[in-house]
C-alpha cells in the first residue's frame, strides 16, 4: 500500500484521478419489529447503495434499495426469528436485534413421538405455525414444552395426564392431534361382541390393561355387573337404561372408548365398510372387505354389479370381483342396511395417471404422460384446460399443453372413467428482458413475456448488474410499469452491464420464468 507522501506524489503528478474510499454497511434501525412471511420491512443504516443481498436469519429476501440509508425487504418464505443483515460489495451488517416472524395461520400437529409413555416422558411435537405457543395439553391437563422452532415443540407429559390428543395453541388458534397420546398402563378397547342387543345383553369386552377396571359403560351408563375375566377381558351385562353409543373402560390409569358403539336394539344395526384389499384387480380376483356388521349381509355388490361373498365374521367379509364389474365404489347390504366404501375400486380398464415428463412448461410444449389403459384415451386435460394429445401406446399418451392452462393436475380420459395426476403440472411463463444504457447512467428497458400473461411483467423487480472481478454484481434495483418497462439510475461506471427479473410464482400456482437481457457495455 502507498504511503502518504508517495500519494501526494502520485496526486501532484496527475497520475491518480479517481481515489473512491468505501465503507461496509450498518444497520441503526428496523420498522416493524415483528411480522408473518410477506411483511414488508424497513431497514435504515448506512451504507446500502450496491446492496446485493439481505437476508432474515439466514434466509435470503427480495428487496429494494430506496437511498443510500434506507432498504425495504420483504420478509421471504421459511423464514426464521433471528438478526437482519445486509450485504454489499464493501461487507455485511448485522442488526443488533431479531426480527420476529411470527404465524399467520393456525397451528396443525402432524405427528408426535413417542406414542405413548407415562408422566415425565419428554415427546417430540412436529408440526406447523408453533411460534408464539401459549398452550400445550394432555387430554386438556396442561404441560410444560420449549417452542424449539416453528415446526417443533418439545413437551414434558404432566402428571394425572391420560389417554387422549394433544393439543396446542397459539394466538392463531389451537390444533389438535389426529391420533391420542397413550398413558403407559392405560386400558384400549380392541373388540367387543356381540355388537348389538337389548337389556341383559352379556357383552364380551377385548383389549389391554383392564386389571383393576372400575367402571364399564355402555354410552354414559354404568354397568352394574361386570367381571374382568383376564388383562384383556371383561364380560359386561347392558344395564337399564342404556343407550346407543360407545362402551368405555375405565382403570386409575385411565379410560379406555371403543372406537364403534353398541347398539341398543333387537334388531342389527347398519354395516359399515372401513377398507378393502386389494384395491384394484380384475374380474375374479378375490377381495377381503373389513368393517363392521356383517353378520347376516345379503348382498356385496363392485360399482353397483353383484358379487358372490363369504361372510368370514362380522367384521370381515371375502368377496370376488364380478364379471362387468366396473371401477367404483363397493357397497355391503345387511339386515340393518348398506354401507359404501369411500374408496374406489379400481377395475383394469379405468386410466391410471403414474407420471408426467417434464414436470412443467410453457403453453405448447408436448408433455409425455405415462399410466395404464391409454389405447381408446378421448380426453386429456391440464387443470380442466382440454389438450390435443398423441395415443403413443397403451401406457403412454403424447399432449401439448394448451393456452389458457393453468397450474394444475392432469387428467386422463377414456370411456371407463377418468384418472387424475397426483402431482400438479406447473405452467411455466417465458420471459425476455431488455437492456439500454443512456448518459450518465441511465439504464432501462423492458421485461416481455412470450404468451401475454401481464401478471408476469408487471410491477417485476428488475436487478441492473455490472460484471466485476469475474461476477455479476447488483448496482441498481428497480421495478416495472405496467407494459413491463422500466429505467433507473445506476452509477457511472465502465464495463458490461445486464439486466435481470427473477423467477417467480404467481397466486395460482403458474411460474414466471427468469429472463436475463443480452450484456451491454457502457465504455
Amino acid at each position: 500500500m502507498a504511503s502518504i507522501p508517495a500519494l501526494a506524489v502520485l496526486l501532484s503528478a496527475g497520475l491518480l484521478v479517481d481515489v473512491a474510499l468505501a465503507a461496509a454497511p450498518t444497520i441503526t434501525s428496523f420498522s416493524p419489529q415483528s411480522g408473518p412471511v410477506g411483511t414488508a420491512v424497513t431497514i435504515n443504516g448506512t451504507n446500502f447503495t450496491g446492496a446485493t443481498d439481505v437476508k432474515f436469519k439466514n434466509r435470503t429476501a427480495s428487496f429494494t434499495v430506496d437511498s443510500d440509508g434506507k432498504i425495504t425487504a420483504t420478509v421471504p418464505a421459511m423464514a426464521q426469528t433471528g438478526k437482519i443483515s445486509v450485504t454489499t460489495p464493501d461487507g455485511t451488517a448485522l442488526s443488533a436485534t431479531s426480527f420476529v416472524v411470527t404465524a399467520t395461520a393456525a397451528p396443525t400437529i402432524t405427528s408426535f413421538s413417542p406414542t405413548s409413555g407415562l408422566p415425565g416422558a419428554a415427546v417430540t411435537i412436529n408440526g406447523t405455525n408453533f411460534d408464539g405457543a401459549t398452550s400445550l395439553t394432555f387430554n386438556g391437563v396442561g404441560a410444560s414444552f420449549t417452542v424449539n422452532s416453528a415446526l417443533r415443540i418439545t413437551a414434558t407429559v404432566p402428571s394425572g395426564a391420560t389417554t387422549g390428543p394433544i393439543r396446542v395453541t397459539t394466538p392463531s388458534g389451537t390444533a389438535t392431534s389426529s391420533m391420542n397420546f397413550r398413558i403407559a398402563g392405560a386400558p384400549t378397547i380392541t373388540s367387543f361382541s356381540p355388537t348389538f342387543g337389548p337389556v341383559g345383553t352379556v357383552v364380551t369386552i377385548n383389549g389391554t390393561n383392564f386389571t383393576g377396571a372400575t367402571d364399564v359403560k355402555f354410552k354414559n351408563k354404568s354397568a352394574t355387573n361386570f367381571t374382568v375375566n383376564s388383562d384383556t377381558k371383561i364380560t359386561a351385562t347392558v344395564p337399564n337404561g342404556a343407550q346407543s353409543g360407545p362402551i368405555s373402560v375405565t382403570t386409575p390409569s385411565g379410560t379406555a372408548t371403543s372406537a364403534t358403539a353398541f347398539s341398543v336394539s333387537t334388531s342389527p344395526p347398519a354395516p359399515t365398510v372401513s377398507s378393502f384389499s386389494p384395491t384394484s384387480g380384475a374380474p375374479g380376483t378375490s377381495v377381503t372387505i373389513n368393517g363392521t356388521n356383517f353378520t347376516g349381509a345379503t348382498s356385496v355388490k363392485f360399482n353397483l354389479t353383484s358379487a358372490g361373498f363369504t361372510v368370514d365374521s362380522d367384521t370381515k367379509i371375502t368377496a370376488t370381483v364380478p364379471n362387468g364389474a366396473t371401477t367404483g365404489p363397493i357397497s355391503v347390504t345387511g339386515p340393518g342396511g348398506t354401507a359404501t366404501s369411500r374408496a374406489a375400486f379400481t377395475v383394469p380398464g379405468t386410466p391410471t395417471v403414474g407420471g408426467f415428463s417434464p414436470s412443467s412448461g410453457p403453453f405448447d410444449s408436448r408433455v409425455v404422460i405415462t399410466g395404464q389403459s391409454y389405447s381408446n384415451v378421448s380426453t386429456v386435460k391440464f387443470n380442466g384446460v382440454s389438450a390435443s394429445f398423441t395415443i403413443n401406446s397403451a401406457t403412454q399418451v403424447t399432449a401439448i399443453v394448451p393456452r389458457g392452462a393453468t397450474t394444475g393436475p392432469i387428467s386422463v380420459t377414456n370411456p371407463n372413467g377418468t384418472a387424475f395426476s397426483d402431482d400438479p403440472f406447473t405452467i411455466r411463463h417465458l420471459r425476455r428482458a431488455t437492456l439500454a444504457l443512456s448518459g450518465s447512467l441511465r439504464a432501462s428497458g423492458i421485461v416481455m413475456v412470450l404468451d401475454g400473461t401481464a401478471a408476469c411483467t408487471d410491477e417485476v423487480a428488475v436487478r441492473i448488474q455490472r460484471f466485476v472481478s469475474g461476477s455479476w454484481r447488483t448496482v441498481g434495483t428497480t421495478v416495472t410499469d405496467e407494459d413491463g418497462s422500466y429505467s433507473v439510475r445506476v452509477a457511472n461506471r465502465e464495463g458490461r452491464h445486464r439486466a435481470r427479473a427473477p423467477r417467480f410464482t404467481l397466486d395460482n400456482g403458474d411460474v414466471c420464468a427468469r429472463a436475463t437481457s443480452p450484456a451491454v457495455s457502457n465504455v
